[in-house]
């Protein structure tokens, strides 16, 4: 039998089981599952499942959103990946109602390119999309009668129009404008 208090499994080497041995074999202590949880006490808070997810997306090939963040060479710095309580103490407690967002959507997990974001600092943060003409965030040719180009943000999940300019940069210039006035990078 295992000789680890209250495991009656078979024994593989060591007089371990073969779960204990791998975890001696892999963080050297037989009881690193209870060890690990009892490091920080936070597994079941929000900040806790921000971190596991931000490592799952960039990590787990299997994931569903791998490929936009692993597939695209995102990844989390060795800091954070490694310690949940390093990423606490360079991000702080989840806000209510906020995640985690990159600064630099091409950029990396890592404490000089995260915050905690609001759903419409967020969707102000967007990549270009693949489909993009104007080569800017948030600039489309609006089609409808005359063809000019839209600024357009999103304000909580809500579209709102900022205009109509004859040039893509103009209509940039006042989205950046109202990126500014409004606080939101």
């Amino acid at each position: 039998m295992c000789s680890v208090e209250a495991c009656d499994k078979v024994t593989q080497a060591l007089s371990l089981c073969p779960m204990h041995y791998k975890r001696l074999k892999v963080h050297g202590d037989v009881d690193y599952a209870k060890h690990k949880k009892e490091l920080h006490g936070m597994s079941y808070t929000d900040t806790y499942n921000v971190w596991h997810g931000m490592i799952q997306r960039c990590t787990n090939r299997k994931g569903t959103a791998y490929k936009n963040y692993g597939g695209r060479g995102i990844t989390v710095c060795e800091k954070w990946t490694n310690s949940f309580l390093a990423f606490f103490k360079d991000m702080g407690e989840k806000p209510k109602y906020y995640s985690i967002d990159r600064i630099d959507n091409d950029g990396n997990y890592e404490p000089s390119n995260c915050r905690w974001a609001s759903k419409s600092e967020q969707c102000m943060n967007t990549r270009i999309r693949s489909d993009n003409t104007s080569g800017y965030r948030g600039i489309v040719m609006h089609r409808q009668g005359v063809k000019r180009w839209q600024s357009k943000v999103y304000i909580n999940g809500v579209p709102k129009s900022l205009g109509y300019y004859l040039t893509a940069a103009e209509a940039n210039i006042a989205r950046l404008n109202f990126q500014t006035v409004n606080n939101r990078e």
